[in-house]
């Protein structure tokens, strides 16, 4: 089952990390051995997780194999241990999934992943939680780097937040990037800009890739604090 749409925003401070997000899935199946679309469906799930101490959310393709890799990943002592582990593990899984995927629809898959791959994540996943008293967010990008009429093969790049870019966008934001540069979506706080930025992109013109109720959950120190209606349940 290969699943996509997804917007996600996560902000990181010196005390706290704050993360919202979509709650639409869709999601195709594809018959292993012709290629063959199945079927499709559409439906609302919490794209926040948490496994022991730390905490991941996913965008991209595949979302199944996405989970099933960082969830394993969670295991190791470290953000930076957890972040490597999924990556290697997903460059080794990914392409054949891939191959499934570009199958079932190549002309899609092309125009996205070959010919605009720099407008196209495959996948990001941010990984997080606090290490030694202190917020850590690494996300990891899954890019493409085949050709036309090449095999399918991913590159991965890590990278931490810090003060100087504080935070990361996973997922669609096709209309987000469409405001107006001085357009200060955080005038009312971090809480209420995550959330107005995900309401934009629901309300756009991927509102049939996105879509509510909008998650959002704080972490600090003394635990998690979810505002307004959620899904999730660790």
């Amino acid at each position: 089952m290969y699943l996509s749409s997804t917007c996600i925003i996560i902000y990181r401070s010196k005390n706290t990390i704050i993360i919202g997000a979509d709650s639409k899935e869709r999601g195709q199946f594809i018959n292993k051995r012709t290629g063959e679309i199945i079927s499709s469906s559409i439906n609302k799930i919490c794209k926040i997780h948490n496994v022991g101490k730390y905490y991941f959310a996913i965008s991209g393709i595949d979302d199944g194999l996405l989970l099933k890799n960082a969830t394993i990943a969670c295991k190791y002592s470290s953000l930076q241990e957890i972040a490597n582990q999924f990556a290697e593990k997903m460059r080794i899984e990914y392409p054949p999934a891939l191959r499934l995927l570009m199958r079932a629809n190549k002309t899609q898959y092309l125009e996205r992943y070959v010919k605009n791959k720099n407008d196209w994540k495959l996948g990001r996943v941010a990984f997080f939680g606090f290490e030694n008293n202190y917020p850590v967010v690494l996300y990891v990008d899954l890019d493409p780097i085949n050709k036309i009429d090449t095999p399918v093969d991913i590159k991965y790049k890590i990278t931490a937040l810090s003060d100087i870019e504080p935070i990361a966008f996973l997922g669609l934001t096709n209309d987000i990037d469409k405001l107006p540069s001085n357009y200060d979506a955080f005038s009312n706080g971090i809480i209420e800009g995550i959330k107005l930025l995900i309401e934009t992109e629901i309300k756009g013109n991927d509102s049939v890739h996105v879509g509510g109720p909008i998650n959002l959950m704080q972490l600090n120190r003394n635990g998690v604090q979810w505002y307004g209606p959620h899904e999730c349940s660790f």
